[in-house]
């Protein structure tokens, strides 16, 4: 930077030179600083050479009429030619939601009360009804005591584990819990009493249609009788009618 630039820079932020107030005995005057001024260096830019615009370097009319039939005669792009059929879009078809299937969540009690029959009967959990008094009377119907002891009680899901969409784990822990009992001990019967017990053991029935019916379960080698439950029969009595109509004559030893 020269010194002219540097006080045209001071001037601009407003910062005044030193210059002593008071002059001091036998000192000398100040004196002006003839600063030479630097002119900048201009570029010279040749201006480019000038376009020719002589009718020999433009299009001829004729060329420029072909073009533009062309452009007309020729459709632009996703428009329909003349005479062809114009067909109607057709509105976007939104996807089906898929359905997920609840979780299974159960619980269920399961009785030995003879060599020959088993009972899996759908608890209704917070309900304190009398559902072992009502089998019992059931059984002793059936010249069937049944024994003091605790039923199994199978909850689904597992305390700690989170629910998962379906019922094919549910039902894949309840078929290995029966397998492994009625191969130990066989059964002629198994009662399967409530919804939550027919849908666990028989996927491809449904409880409505089943109540009162005896199917074959090949798997386990023994009857299913699909039955109320002990809690439904307590909140609906005249579901016994149907129970006794079913296992009447089924000779449970």
């Amino acid at each position: 930077m020269n010194e002219h630039q540097r006080m045209e820079y001071l001037e601009a932020m407003g910062i005044t030179q030193y210059v002593p107030r008071w002059i001091l005995s036998a000192a000398r005057r100040s004196a002006q600083l003839e600063v030479p001024r630097v002119e900048a260096a201009v570029e010279i830019i040749e201006p480019p050479e000038p376009l020719d615009y002589s009718v020999a370097s433009l299009p001829s009319p004729v060329a420029i009429g072909e073009i533009m039939d062309t452009l007309v005669r020729q459709p632009a792009v996703g428009e329909p030619s003349v005479g062809e059929e114009v067909m109607p879009l057709a509105p976007p078809v939104a996807p089906t939601p898929t359905a997920v299937e609840p979780p299974a969540q159960f619980s269920l009690s399961i009785w030995r009360p003879a060599p020959g029959l088993m009972v899996v009967d759908s608890r209704h959990a917070g309900q304190a009804l009398p559902t072992k008094a009502l089998l019992e009377n059931i059984l002793r119907a059936k010249e069937i005591s049944l024994p003091q002891t605790k039923p199994d009680i199978l909850l689904w899901p597992p305390a700690g584990v989170a629910p998962t969409p379906g019922w094919s784990a549910a039902r894949e822990m309840l078929q290995a819990f029966l397998h492994a009992r009625l191969e130990r001990q066989p059964a002629q019967y198994l009662w399967l009493m409530g919804e939550s017990a027919c849908r666990a053991v028989l996927p491809d029935h449904t409880y409505e249609e089943s109540i009162g019916r005896a199917i074959n379960l090949d798997s386990l080698a023994t009857l299913a009788v699909v039955l109320p439950s002990l809690a439904d029969m307590l909140l609906q009595p005249e579901l016994k009618a149907r129970t006794w109509a079913a296992i009447r004559s089924l000779h449970v030893r």
